[in-house]
């Protein structure tokens, strides 16, 4: 470059690589919208949660409505775990009790017995034994089919 100095050519890269970074990468986030269903069908329970982990391993966390639709916000790109949770409004004391051994060839369980803290199956709520997988991109929606028992 004839009449700069060498001072100069290096002061005129810093600007140029700024504008890479910052025009190249854009945000490593988005919103996801979609449905979370449970046997096909919308589970209109009060305080379902969807929550998705990033690579980061950053939890991001939105309201389930009664219609079983979402909005999460900020969740991030790429590859995601994702864990479901509806609370057991019945579950007592923050923790299981222990299980009551059931004898053999009885039916309802008995009164006091262990109750989840989940109303869908356990595993849901683990974003590593949920077995939900999704990549996100920009204007993903994803849509959850649970399956499991009926719930009482």
């Amino acid at each position: 470059m004839r009449g700069l100095s060498p001072h100069a050519f290096h002061y005129l890269k810093l600007p140029a690589l700024l504008l890479v970074t910052l025009s190249g990468c854009g945000p490593s986030q988005t919103d996801v919208t979609g449905k979370v269903t449970y046997n096909g069908n919308a589970l209109d329970k009060p305080g379902g949660k969807i929550i998705f982990f990033g690579s980061d391993n950053v939890p991001v966390s939105a309201e389930i409505n009664s219609d079983g639709t979402y909005r999460a916000s900020g969740v991030k790109l790429g590859e995601n775990r994702v864990a479901v949770t509806y609370p057991n409004p019945r579950f007592q004391g923050g923790k299981s009790r222990p299980r009551v051994p059931l004898p053999s060839g009885s039916g309802d369980v008995p009164k006091g017995a262990d109750e989840s803290p989940h109303l869908t199956p356990a595993n849901y709520a683990d974003p590593d034994s949920s077995k939900l997988l999704v990549t996100i991109q920009k204007g993903s929606v994803y849509n959850a089919e649970l399956t499991g028992p009926n719930i009482k």
